[in-house]
């Protein structure tokens, strides 16, 4: 918990698009902007790993608030966010990572 990633997903071009304002993921925001003519050159994702607290017995009681370790890791996580829009903004050079785990 709290380790933060650097992703870049590959998404398939031939994806169903559909709008569901209550289901919407990254991957079907995608696919929607670009089913709208968006094209993004390239999508990176920066994501925590979680850890669970449960409030009771079952995960219907998981409670929603961030644990230590991913509340610790907020603020590397927005300087990763604040240095990948410097490097790949507007003359900026675009790497070309799959993944990458940052240490915390």
């Amino acid at each position: 918990p709290g380790t933060v990633y650097l992703i870049e997903p590959e998404i398939e071009e031939d994806g169903v698009v559909s709008l569901d304002t209550h289901g919407m993921d990254p991957v079907k925001v995608i696919r929607l902007s670009r089913a709208l003519g968006a094209r993004p050159t390239r999508t990176l994702v920066v994501g925590c790993e979680p850890k669970v607290i449960l409030g009771g017995e079952d995960y219907d009681d998981m409670l929603m608030e961030l644990s230590e370790p991913v509340s610790a890791a907020v603020e590397e996580a927005v300087k990763l966010v604040e240095s990948l829009v410097t490097d790949n903004g507007p003359g900026g050079s675009a790497g070309s990572s799959t993944e990458r785990e940052v240490k915390s």
